[in-house]
């Protein structure tokens, strides 16, 4: 597929730009342009689209679906000897039940990432992030 190729029956690149506010008052040729560029990637539930605080070079735009947006602030987070202790506001399961999956898989995947060395869990609502590079790039 073209880079810059939506690719989408339903919109032809052209639906996606006019969906967009900002791109509404553009002439038909400076509309085209835009929708040149667009990029078309659909996400599953739970996939992180963008992390805060990280300078996105693009535009996102949600043609369907929900995004719900979770951050963590310096107030969850400090210097700990051996990396960064989070102290996270809710239990495994409020993690699943706010991102939509089940208990067993936020379980799974904090013990996957323990093992790789990457966080160590101190208790049901502490985490020691021990590599950030490392959890950066296993999200990504």
């Amino acid at each position: 597929m073209d880079r810059g190729a939506c690719g989408c029956e339903s919109c032809k690149n052209q639906l996606c730009v006019r969906r967009v506010p900002v791109f509404s008052t553009l002439d038909p040729a400076e509309m085209d342009r835009v929708a040149g560029l667009i990029i078309h990637k659909d996400f599953i539930k739970g996939e992180l689209i963008i992390m805060e605080g990280s300078r996105p070079d693009n535009l996102i735009i949600i043609n369907k679906g929900q995004v719900k947006v979770f951050r963590y602030t310096q107030k969850y987070g400090r210097e700990h000897p051996r990396g960064i202790m989070i102290e996270l506001p809710l239990s495994r399961e409020g993690i699943a039940n706010y991102i939509g999956v089940a208990r067993e898989t936020v379980s799974r995947k904090l013990s996957l990432l323990q093992d790789e060395g990457i966080i160590e869990m101190a208790g049901h609502k502490k985490m020691i992030i021990l590599d950030k590079k490392q959890l950066l790039q296993s999200i990504q």
